[in-house]
């Protein structure tokens, strides 16, 4: 239906000509030949029947002087009884075609009398449908061309009869045995990250290891609500999935020289929350990153540490102080968080300076008054006044130091 529009013509080629084929005219056709295929669907199941037809056809060699050798028996005779005369006549020749009952084909094996599978002729007696945990080999020996079932190796499986193959493990799973239908899961606190293998490679040391992953769960709220959860996994394919169990977490230990220590999993304290193998502080508590196993708890007020991961304070405070006491340099504390200083922190700096130079004058007015009436020396002055100079000087030096690394209320 396809090529219609080109207007198929039907081309009918003449009669075969003999004269004409040994001439060299090949266009000609035998009137009445026909070329066909014989096929049997059950062929290939029917106990390895089909693989010792493909032998026998495969051993079938008729030389030309056989062939005259038929034709002159079926002069006179039909094609049936010229073909069982040469048969008859012909045994030896043809008893080598035939296929012993060790020629076993793809999906079958050899074995013997007992039924068990051999790996070699001499032993057999019959041919077998291999079974799941091995695979049908081809074999060529002496005889030609048969299959033995040969057991998977490690790392390999097959759960299906009659295959020629073993497949591997996936990723995920292993296999320690050989001739096995199935690969199993790598258990919790391993991981399988490449196929074929034979064990999972274990997480770490120690017993607090598992695998899980975090994964969305449908909550309280309907199809929109969702929640993130911790499940534990069999069957890990890499070492991303390798987490602490719940209640540890995961220490990293700060490299010594060029190498680094192994991590390890480690209890959670008090004041942490410990899930999927990361350690969140909760609010109240601090810890450094460094040492995120050393918890302290913020008093006064919590708000200077809001939880989190370790090493986490409020917004502007120092994080290399134990419990977030310390605002940054050139901010100062206004309730948990630490803002930049602005104009009236600079006023009240200017004006207790103010008040503290004024006092200062008094004080040194008061000691030439007293100095006047006791009528001492000028030097005495001069020391008195130096040493007001100097204590004026120090005020100011720790009073712009205070405003810069603390806090007007815990100075």
């Amino acid at each position: 239906m396809t090529f219609l529009h080109l207007e198929p013509q039907q081309v009918i080629f003449p009669r075969h000509d003999a004269d004409a084929w040994e001439r060299g005219d090949k266009i000609t056709a035998l009137q009445g030949a026909h070329i066909g295929k014989l096929v049997n669907v059950k062929l290939e199941g029917m106990g390895g029947i089909g693989s010792r037809v493909h032998a026998f056809l495969d051993n079938v060699e008729i030389s030309l002087k056989d062939i005259e050798g038929v034709l002159a028996i079926a002069t006179g005779k039909s094609i049936a009884d010229a073909a069982c005369d040469w048969i008859t006549s012909n045994e030896a020749k043809w008893q080598k075609w035939i296929p012993g009952k060790t020629a076993c084909g793809p999906g079958y094996g050899l074995i013997n009398r007992s039924l068990q599978y051999v790996s070699s002729r001499s032993t057999a007696v019959d041919c077998g449908l291999c079974i799941p945990g091995g695979f049908s080999e081809l074999v060529v020996d002496s005889v030609g061309r048969t299959h033995r079932c040969t057991a998977c190796e490690a790392g390999h499986y097959q759960h299906l009869s009659g295959e020629t193959f073993c497949a591997a493990c996936e990723v995920g799973r292993f296999q320690a045995e050989s001739g096995q239908s199935f690969c199993a899961l790598c258990p919790l606190g391993r991981f399988a990250n490449s196929s074929g293998m034979t064990s999972c490679e274990r997480c770490g040391n120690g017993t607090h290891w598992t695998t899980n992953r975090l994964v969305k769960v449908a909550g309280a709220g309907g199809e929109n609500d969702e929640d993130e959860k911790w499940i534990e996994t069999e069957g890990a394919p890499s070492a991303d999935l390798c987490h602490c169990v719940e209640g540890w977490y995961l220490y990293h230990p700060p490299p010594s020289g060029q190498a680094s220590g192994h991590s390890t999993c480690r209890e959670c304290s008090s004041g942490t929350r410990c899930v999927g193998g990361e350690l969140q502080l909760l609010q109240g508590y601090f810890s450094s990153q460094k040492e995120p196993g050393n918890v302290f708890r913020c008093f006064n007020s919590n708000g200077r540490c809001p939880g989190g991961l370790p090493g986490t304070c409020a917004s502007g405070r120092d994080t290399s102080s134990v419990d977030c006491g310390r605002c940054l340099p050139g901010l100062r504390a206004k309730g948990a968080e630490c803002v930049p200083c602005d104009g009236v922190d600079y006023f009240i700096l200017a004006l207790l300076g103010f008040f503290f130079c004024l006092s200062s004058g008094t004080l040194h007015l008061a000691s030439l008054l007293a100095s006047r009436s006791k009528k001492q020396t000028s030097l005495m002055n001069a020391i008195v006044a130096v040493n007001q100079l100097v204590t004026l000087f120090k005020f100011v030096q720790r009073l712009f130091k205070f405003f810069r690394f603390h806090t007007l209320k815990n100075w």
